[in-house]
């Protein structure tokens, strides 16, 4: 008798049983029968044909079946996965109890081949799934028995990247992976975890994928990418004992974190290498802007006609791949302006090469009928200042241009105590370095709780570059003061070199701040709610202030990033987990970690 029937019939009369010595029972005619217990048991594989490891498996037409006890049927046909990969996928249909899987490709001579099942088969009444199961056969007269393991995690974030193609190859070219097959590979887990098993003992380069389009080649143009910078050689060999290869609950987390990690693989989205510019325009008549298709553009030189070069204020954005020019020009400008820029451009062939281009800058209609129905007579200008980061960030001032005049003494600074007295205090102005438009209004004194600070700009204080004065403007900020807010107070010790530090959410997709420091240092987050946390610490190799992703042609790896784990958790963990009217300190030694 089959598995299944015995336990139902052991249950059954078990629960018969019960009601029988249940005292003063009775039925309950208001509910209808229940139906019997509900099958909660996956399938059982009772015949594999070939069997496991066949050797001299056909290589045209060939078919594995797999029959089971009771009627199964393909859930997720995308899961079935097999190494390695094939231009035309495997085909699978149900016949009876029975998944038959074919392979309508002429399979290679003398080559080890896994089909991974994945999650793809479950049982035709419940949906009841069949375990994760990989067949492994030889159209050959040997079966490869080399292994890796591995771990695929997202460059920033640092956490697991599920369903990434892992891809071994022997071709050691550049190009291999743009277009050649891999010889070997998996997809990733939930944990990022992967295994690549029945492989040959000889040398391999490995790469990790998105694959969004699923053709088993990297698209640099809309996937991430990820490798090992040396040629690795697997020297694991599979045996029925070994830890790695067995079948894992997913959900259980410390069964999945036993396994045994040999590579662990960081995926990032390159930068596009090609350059050209992609638009221009002009946003008014003192502003025009150069989009480009990448990065960091190699410009040798710009001019306009009939405006002087000293007359240019030339400022890039954060990415650099924008450039803003503002004129600074009082007297006519033409409605029409003309530009001549060169720079480096990508060539039919692939290469950057010096390229003259001819720009056209004119107001767009409808930027043009705006600003002539708006006709301001006042800059436009901000005050920023968040309660919660302004000891950080200090009072931030945007200009809607460049200044052509400027008085930043005349600022007003007022402190006000919780009694009503008054103070002038003093200040110190920054300009930030990637916008000319922004400066910083830093207190010279530390801020307290509980009292009012004042920034008051007065009207005709600043002169824009089209001869507008600001109005009048003033900005009110008080510390937070809500007692169940924590904070986290580190110490940074061993620091030899510029590092980013962000605190960021548990997802790492939220930076609520960021530190820059290249020497020890005390960092504060004050007025934190309470919530997952993790500390992000950034090797800012190139002192550039982002975190800079990889080149796969180049061979360079992203950015180094870290994130600090809590001493003495079992495991260790990324992850704070603040509590309510808490003051945690804790103490780096950011040089120990990046060792």
């Amino acid at each position: 008798m089959k598995n299944k029937s015995i336990i139902s019939i052991i249950t059954a009369l078990a629960t018969a049983t019960a009601l029988a010595i249940l005292p003063n029972s009775c039925a309950n005619t208001s509910s209808p029968p229940s139906g019997g217990l509900k099958d909660t048991l996956p399938p059982v594989l009772i015949k594999l044909v070939p069997p496991q490891n066949d050797t001299n498996f056909p290589r045209v037409k060939g078919k594995v079946a797999f029959t089971f006890d009771e009627y199964t049927v393909i859930k997720t046909a995308n899961d079935i996965f097999v190494s390695p990969p094939m231009k035309t996928k495997p085909k699978t249909k149900v016949s009876g109890k029975s998944i038959v899987v074919s392979f309508p490709d002429t399979l290679k001579e003398n080559q080890t081949y896994t089909l991974d099942l994945g999650n793809a088969l479950v049982d035709n009444n419940e949906g009841n799934v069949f375990p994760r199961m990989v067949y492994t056969f030889s159209t050959g007269g040997e079966i490869d028995s080399m292994f890796i393991t591995g771990t695929v995690m997202d460059a920033e974030k640092l956490l697991p990247v599920k369903g990434a193609l892992v891809s071994l190859y022997t071709d050691m070219g550049d190009s291999a992976i743009f277009n050649n097959l891999p010889v070997a590979a998996t997809r990733t887990d939930d944990w990022g975890y992967f295994v690549i098993r029945n492989i040959k003992p000889c040398e391999y380069r490995l790469y990790t994928i998105s694959d969004d389009n699923n053709n088993n080649l990297y698209d640099p143009a809309s996937e991430s990418v990820g490798f090992i910078s040396r040629m690795i050689r697997p020297d694991s060999v599979m045996r029925r004992n070994s830890y790695s290869l067995g079948t894992f609950d997913i959900k259980d987390t410390l069964a999945c974190k036993k396994r045994e990690s040999e590579y662990n693989v960081l995926m990032f989205t390159e930068e596009n290498s090609r350059e050209k510019i992609v638009n221009s325009g002009r946003v008014s008549p003192w502003e025009v802007f150069i989009k480009f298709l990448s990065p960091n553009p190699k410009i040798d030189t710009i001019h306009f006609s009939g405006i002087r070069d000293s007359k240019l204020i030339k400022q890039f954005n954060e990415k650099n791949d924008s450039l803003t020019i503002y004129l600074n020009e009082q007297g006519y400008i033409p409605d029409t302006l003309f530009a001549q820029i060169r720079y480096g451009k990508t060539d039919s062939t692939g290469d950057i090469s010096p390229f003259t281009e001819d720009l056209k800058l004119f107001m767009e209609r409808a930027a043009a009928m705006k600003m002539q129905k708006q006709k301001d007579t006042a800059m436009g200008v901000t005050i920023t200042a968040p309660p919660d980061m302004v000891e950080q960030t200090g009072f931030v001032l945007d200009f809607s241009m460049p200044l052509l005049k400027s008085q930043f003494d005349s600022i007003i600074y007022i402190s006000k105590d919780p009694r009503g007295k008054e103070k002038r205090e003093k200040f110190k102005i920054e300009q930030d370095e990637h916008n000319v438009c922004r400066y910083t209004i830093r207190p010279l004194k530390d801020l307290q709780k509980g009292f009012d600070y004042t920034i008051t700009l007065r009207k005709g204080t600043f002169t824009s570059l089209e001869g507008l004065p600001n109005d009048s403007l003033s900005v009110t900020v008080t510390l937070p003061n809500d007692d169940d807010l924590s904070s986290i107070t580190t110490v940074m010790t061993n620091v030899d070199k510029r590092y980013i530090v962000d605190l960021v959410n548990e997802n790492r997709e939220k930076v609520f701040r960021t530190y820059k420091i290249d020497a020890p240092a005390i960092l504060k987050f004050p007025y934190l709610k309470a919530g997952k946390y993790s500390i992000r610490i950034t090797e800012d190799g190139n002192r550039n202030g982002i975190i800079d992703t990889g080149n796969l042609l180049e061979h360079r790896q992203p950015e180094k990033v870290m994130l600090y784990e809590l001493p003495g958790s079992i495991p260790e963990t990324a992850v704070i987990d603040l509590k309510e009217k808490t003051d945690l300190e804790q103490d780096i030694d950011v040089g120990k970690m990046f060792k």
